[in-house]
């Protein structure tokens, strides 16, 4: 077997800084982050078929610490057996759940889906129908999708990051993650790095555009490419997108459909989280 399995996953939760925790862990010396971010291995669906040989390809034996981030860890609902195949893979592992309030989460995971042109909802229809089943609040009950791995894993080798607490103190949340993978400090990072991954460009996919993503039609095309073709036909297959504000009384009901699960993840992981879903607002 070439390379060397991970020892850290970044599980998620989707929309949660997942891409700005990958690059930043990477600028360390003694840690190797999967150049594709997000491998999926552990989907059924998706890459599992390929094997451990493959998977181990993807990193660098002789780095001390060895990660990948794939958000669809943390999606227990849509990917079934995901922490006890890992479980059963890497019982030693590390890994950080990232987090943040859960209406803010699911409302910006709504607003992806819509510029990636798979959804055409509004926001009351996409959330609001059946939210016991309903993937996007799935998605932000942080204590149901931890369960699932709790059972497998130790309290002492899962991380918790709170996003709003690493917008504000990125330089400190980091060393925290450096003491809990038991390697020496990081001196800074860069500007770029510590600025939290947004999605650039509020421009909403055409379904021409969203059927060749999903073929990966859109990404080969990118590659093979001179930048200005690529950027003619980015123009040609989206449309400029603005989000209105999300209602204050819609917040406060997505909020209400929240609420217990999140003091469930507060109480379990004795938290104080600066999230406004306990307050009762909860409006983007």
């Amino acid at each position: 077997m070439t390379g060397a399995l991970p020892n850290l996953l970044i599980l998620g939760a989707m929309k949660c800084a997942t891409t700005t925790l990958h690059h930043a862990l990477a600028e360390h010396p003694d840690v190797f982050m999967a150049r594709d971010k997000e491998l999926n291995f552990f989907l059924e669906d998706r890459n599992w078929r390929r094997g451990l040989t493959w998977y181990a390809a993807q990193f660098e034996a002789r780095a001390r610490v060895r990660g990948e981030s794939s958000p669809n860890y943390s999606k227990a609902t849509l990917h079934k057996g995901v922490a006890e195949r890992i479980a059963a893979t890497l019982p030693e592992t590390r890994l950080i759940y990232s987090v943040r309030d859960p209406v803010r989460r699911a409302v910006s995971h709504y607003r992806h889906n819509v510029l990636d042109g798979r959804e055409s909802r509004t926001l009351r229809e996409a959330l609001l129908v059946h939210p016991e089943r309903n993937h996007y609040l799935q998605c932000s009950r942080y204590h149901q999708q931890l369960a699932h791995y709790l059972r497998h894993f130790s309290r002492r080798q899962l991380r918790l990051v709170v996003v709003e607490e690493l917008k504000g103190d990125f330089q400190g949340e980091m060393s925290r993650l450096y003491d809990f993978l038991e390697i020496d400090p990081h001196p800074a990072h860069s500007q770029e790095t510590r600025r939290l991954h947004r999605t650039a460009a509020k421009r909403r996919k055409t379904p021409l555009r969203a059927w060749l993503g999903s073929r990966r039609g859109a990404t080969r095309l990118r590659r093979a490419s001179p930048k200005p073709i690529y950027e003619l036909f980015d123009r040609l297959t989206t449309r400029q997108w603005e989000s209105e504000p999300v209602d204050p009384a819609l917040g406060a009901e997505i909020a209400a459909t929240l609420r217990e699960d999140a003091e469930r993840f507060r109480e379990t992981f004795d938290l104080e989280l600066p999230w406004s879903t306990f307050a009762g607002e909860g409006a983007p």
